[in-house]
């Protein structure tokens, strides 16, 4: 089972994510999670950071992509999961505003 800190350290970094980037001006897309495999899937408290402008956040994930092949097949397997509302991956909502399934 996913722990009150372990939710609580999702939430902090996004804070923390967010707001580092704000000071800094930079643009910033980050996903994280604490996960924890179980017989019947996996039970996830998720989080995600979309700060600053759309543009370059495109332009640095279409960089990384062709950098690394790794990113490319993560964020296909992500999306394809994403759309098609895989059964076995359970999200918990944190109550916090953050970007989630």
């Amino acid at each position: 089972m996913i722990t009150e800190k372990q939710k609580e350290a999702v939430m902090e970094l996004c804070r923390y994510v967010e707001n580092f980037c704000k000071e800094n001006g930079l643009s910033a897309f980050m996903s994280v999670a604490a996960s924890e495999e179980h017989p019947d899937g996996l039970e996830q408290i998720a989080g995600s950071i979309i700060t600053g402008k759309t543009e370059h956040i495109v332009g640095s994930i279409s960089g990384v992509v062709k950098a690394d092949k790794n990113i490319y097949m993560l964020l296909s397997v992500g999306l394809m999961q994403a759309y098609t509302r895989k059964a076995d991956i359970n999200t918990i909502p944190s109550g916090e505003n953050l970007n989630m399934n």
